[in-house]
């Protein structure tokens, strides 16, 4: 699994609109990790699987979700 294009898009349009959310369901992230999203949406998957200890597929069924994308 890795995360559509619909919601890559949704991550480097709409951050702003999203980050309260990503910040409570992964509250181990930071504002800069969250900047990432914009530059490159699977390495900001890569870093909340590495600072959350979750599964990738977890994570990115997570943000799928959050950001309105399909899951």
């Amino acid at each position: 699994m890795s995360l559509d294009q619909v919601t890559k898009q949704q991550l480097q349009t709409k951050l702003t609109q999203y980050k309260p959310q990503l910040k409570r369901e992964f509250p181990e992230l930071t504002d800069t990790d969250i900047s990432q999203a914009e530059k490159d949406p699977d390495q900001f998957i890569s870093r909340i699987e590495q600072k959350s200890g979750q599964p990738r597929d977890h994570v990115e069924q997570r943000v799928m979700e959050l950001v309105g994308g399909r899951s």
